[in-house]
């Protein structure tokens, strides 16, 4: 129960997004547009239904792969594995360690040493109890943002989130939560970088070595794609093949993939995505990626009121038509209600 939206169907993203897209169509048609800010599925899917440019999207919500295999003390070189689904919404379908089932392996870390965990930050929630609940449940590892995006059973309020994602914050998307990562991290983040901008003494090849890499994927795809070190890494494309059967191929998913200079090859995924995350947790979030689009294609505003009533949180439809009202007449969403209040 997360959202990328800064309203119900991301006008100004995907509105900027698309504008993009369609300038690159004049300007350099044969460029690849890196799409890394979020919402990253809708954008994705977007882009790739309503421009002829080439687009992926870039995560590294993966990594949470990594934190998992360090949690039971694996080496992650030995660690065979795939994830698949949507960004924000990706599985561990395939755990292997050294040829062998490895999910036993966090059976045994759940009946050892679940209750001893603790969250560093708000967004440490790899191992957390509502990951834990969500794997008991779906038979896989979420990895990465897919813990943010179990149900309303970890978010109904404070004291719950606490309970799925720990002390003393609750997660990410808790009020305190949410303080911390805009007076710790963003103000660190922005800190650092007036610091870059203004100081001239700064030496950037100590402070960014050049033989030193982020753990971001951009650089590496181009890398690959264009000098053909190949390299593996988990992308957001259109499901052409289909790579996940089930969901249509105009749905942009995320999977591991191999970049060379001949392109983008996805790697079948197997074994493949179990069935109830197929129907209990990717249907519906394809349905929110849709209705998004539809919204903001169509400009139906009909279409934003009937997302919002589905909310638990919404008491009455006319509740609903007050409070997309009241977003649109915002100062800042002249645009967005011209865009939705001028179409039928």
């Amino acid at each position: 129960m997360v959202s990328d939206y800064h309203t119900l169907s991301n006008y100004n993203q995907l509105e900027y997004f698309l504008e993009l897209a369609h300038s690159m169509e004049e300007i350099c048609p044969n460029a690849w547009l890196l799409q890394s800010a979020n919402p990253v599925f809708e954008g994705t899917t977007l882009i790739s239904r309503y421009s002829d440019i080439k687009v992926v999207g870039f995560c590294h919500g993966h990594y949470g792969v990594e934190v998992l295999a360090k949690s039971l003390g694996l080496d992650i070189r030995e660690v065979d594995w795939q994830v698949a689904g949507f960004n924000h919404n990706i599985w561990l379908t395939r755990f292997l360690y050294k040829d062998k089932d490895a999910y036993p392996l966090i059976d045994q870390w759940i009946e050892e040493e679940a209750r001893e965990w603790k969250p560093k930050d708000p967004f440490d929630d790899q191992m957390s109890p509502a990951a834990i609940d969500m794997y008991k449940f779906y038979g896989r590892m979420p990895i990465g943002d897919s813990i943010r995006n179990g149900s309303w059973k970890y978010h109904y309020n404070l004291e719950t989130k606490k309970k799925w994602y720990g002390e003393p914050w609750g997660g990410a998307d808790s009020d305190l939560g949410w303080a911390w990562y805009q007076g710790n991290y963003m103000k660190a983040l922005t800190d650092r970088s007036f610091k870059l901008a203004s100081d001239k003494s700064v030496n950037l090849l100590q402070e960014f070595p050049p033989d030193v890499k982020s753990g971001e994927q951009h650089i590496p795809f181009i890398d690959a794609l264009i000098n053909g070190n190949q390299g593996r890494f988990v992308l957001n494309i259109p499901n052409k093949g289909p790579i996940i059967p089930g969901i249509p191929e105009d749905v942009v998913v995320e999977v591991p993939v191999i970049v060379d200079q001949k392109g983008i090859h996805p790697e079948e995924i197997s074994p493949p995505v179990p069935k109830r995350i197929m129907n209990m947790y990717l249907a519906p979030r394809m349905l929110r990626m849709e209705w998004a689009l539809e919204a903001f294609i169509s400009g139906d505003k009909r279409i934003l009121q009937e997302i919002l009533v589905r909310d638990p949180r919404t008491k009455s439809f006319e509740l609903a038509k007050a409070v997309i009202d009241e977003i649109l007449a915002l100062p800042f969403n002249k645009e967005m209600k011209k865009h939705y209040e001028n179409k039928k």
